[in-house]
């Protein structure tokens, strides 16, 4: 690629013309330059934001999908035109879709690569006037998102999910609609089932789609995420998968006839063991999410490739003793609760950053309700023997049969409460620990397992109650284990939150052994970084608006052009394989 081009281009967008021009090969650095056939969808209505496009050649139009399921075209975007540009500094959802309708060279500047640049190199912030991009919180979409963790797609069921249970209510409404006919001769009666007829079903419906939209496929720059809730069975599931472990797509077409009209289809993601497979069915076009599911795991691997490059130079700047201008971000810290007497917490933090949770108090409540009921006879019998006339001849047997049933009831307590204070869920930096014990030496389980070997998390809330106190079961599936094999924890407090500081760690471990790895890549990696600082050659760093098009002005036409290779997209193109290559 010519980077004399790819500057010229650059030096005249409106958000970059502040920039120094030692640093313009920065931002050549992380732009993607491709070629785009007609019919390709380079944004998507719905999805979150991803990059700014410049158009260097050709043509695409800006479409919306209305109300009506119809999509109507918004505008257009030709060569010397960009859109996009509020992408780079602000999170948003994709308002418009943009279909190439002429073979385009367009110039992709993806945001993550931007923040990424400005966090290593801060004096650009500045220039271009984006101090936000580097310093700002992600907007949290879903429940459980991390802080440092963008989305990139959201799939939900294809809408003949929620379709194919109307009928049911259209059957209600129908009956207490003719109802209403058969008893036109007593109009109170007619009036009442015509208001049934609107009320029942509608509310049905209202149920039926709210349970539609809550089901829904995330896939984020580290983790894939299923989230399914059934309103209606009170039953909340989440289960997640980092995208490095994503080994095998399926994407499948059931033998139904409304499947190959409506185009709908399972998708099966599967990993090193059959309990860590996530599966959703009814999903629109399964063969392009496939596509976008090994995209996104193959960005991910490249750019764990590209932080340990950035380590490496980082090394040699050390070595070499080049100054680096450095970011301050503070890591995420763990909550510590308060210190003090709280015999009743189930989850604090130790000194040594151990996350330890206990089950649901309502499991302590249920455990010690039989021996307070015990201990209060005793007292109440105590009591009786005393006052009662009838029984103060009986005084001192009354006294002694309440003292046993109070000192039982006070025993019963104490193994209760035992019982469930030793009950325990240990998450620490490499290790997942459950322990499970008895009083008296009945039981003393602890299971431990390594961070490394876990292959997903899954948390369920399953019930009324469940959902009323927010509690809930872990399942921790291991590499290369079956379901029976899993490790669970169950009713505990927030399984959500739970869930999410395990794969919160999960990633953080990985991320070290990324960064900590010596294989013959790294030590290629090392030896092309050292031969760039002798031969004084620079390296170029890590890569991983409104919608009306804007305009800039072109190079001049001496500036010759990249050389494209055919069929190289940008970054959240999905790539038009049928399987995995890998």
């Amino acid at each position: 690629m010519n980077e004399r081009f790819l500057i010229s281009h650059l030096r005249r967008l409106p958000i970059f013309a502040h920039v120094a021009p030692d640093q313009y090969p920065l931002l050549a650095g992380i732009a993607q330059v491709t070629r785009v056939e007609p019919g390709t969808l380079l944004v998507t209505q719905g999805q979150p934001s991803q990059a700014m496009y410049l158009f260097i050649s050709g043509r695409g139009i800006l479409t919306r999908r209305g109300d009506d399921g119809l999509d109507e075209q918004a505008g257009t975007v030709g060569e010397g035109q960009f859109i996009g540009e509020e992408t780079l500094y602000s999170e948003r959802i994709e308002p418009y879709s943009l279909r190439i309708v002429e073979t385009s060279i367009v110039v992709a500047i993806p945001k993550r690569a931007l923040a990424s640049l400005i966090t290593h190199y801060p004096e650009l912030r500045a220039n271009i006037g984006m101090q936000q991009v580097a310093t700002r919180k992600a907007v949290q979409i879903f429940k459980g998102q991390r802080e440092d963790e963008t989305v990139r797609h959201i799939f939900k069921r294809h809408w003949w999910a929620f379709g194919r249970k109307a009928w049911f209510p259209m059957l209600i409404a129908t009956a207490l609609i003719v109802g209403a006919g058969l008893s036109l001769h007593t109009p109170a009666i007619a009036l009442i089932l015509l208001g049934s007829a609107v009320i029942v079903p509608g509310g049905i419906l209202l149920i039926l789609y709210a349970d539609w939209q809550n089901d829904m496929l995330i896939i984020t720059d580290q983790r894939i995420v299923k989230i399914e809730d059934a309103l209606l069975r009170f039953e909340k599931t989440i289960n997640e998968m980092p995208l490095e472990r994503a080994y095998e797509v399926i994407a499948d077409i059931p033998p139904d006839p409304f499947a190959r009209l409506f185009g709908y289809g399972r998708i099966l993601v599967k990993t090193g063991g059959s309990a860590g497979e996530i599966t959703i069915d009814t999903m629109p076009d399964p063969k392009q999410i496939q596509r976008i599911i090994f995209a996104e795991r193959d960005s991910f691997r490249s750019g764990m490739t590209s932080r340990s490059r950035e380590l490496i130079n980082r090394e040699l700047d050390q070595a070499f003793g080049v100054a680096r201008a450095e970011t301050n971000v503070p890591a995420a810290q763990p909550v510590v609760e308060p210190r003090g007497f709280n015999p009743l917490r189930t989850h604090w933090v130790a000194s040594n950053g151990d996350n330890l949770y206990r089950r649901h108090l309502s499991v302590w409540g249920r455990h010690i309700l039989a021996p307070l009921i015990i201990m209060v006879i005793g007292i109440g019998f105590g009591l009786a023997s005393l006052l009662v006339p009838t029984l103060q001849s009986s005084a001192a047997v009354g006294l002694a049969v309440g003292a046993g049933l109070f000192l039982f009831g006070c025993l019963w307590f104490y193994l209760a409460d035992w019982d469930w204070r030793h009950d325990l869920l240990i998450v620490s930096q490499d290790t997942i620990t459950i322990i499970h014990k008895r009083p008296l030496w009945l039981q003393n389980e602890t299971e431990q397992v390594r961070l490394y070997q876990v292959d997903n998390v899954v948390s369920e809330v399953n019930g009324v109650i469940d959902h009323l106190l927010n509690r809930g079961n872990i399942r921790i599936s291991l590499v290369g284990s079956d379901l029976k094999d899993a490790k669970r924890f169950n009713t505990i407090g927030d399984p959500q939150k739970i869930q999410g500081e395990i794969s919160r760690r999960l990633a953080l471990l990985h991320e070290a052994q990324a960064s900590s790895g010596i294989s013959s890549q790294a030590i290629a990696d090392y030896l092309a970084a050292y031969h760039q600082r002798i031969t004084g050659e620079p390296a170029s760093p890590a890569a991983n608006a409104p919608y009306s098009a804007s305009t800039y002005t072109p190079p001049p036409a001496d500036v010759p052009p990249p050389q494209v290779r055919d069929g190289s997209r940008p970054p959240n193109i999905p790539r038009t394989r049928g399987d995995d290559p890998s």
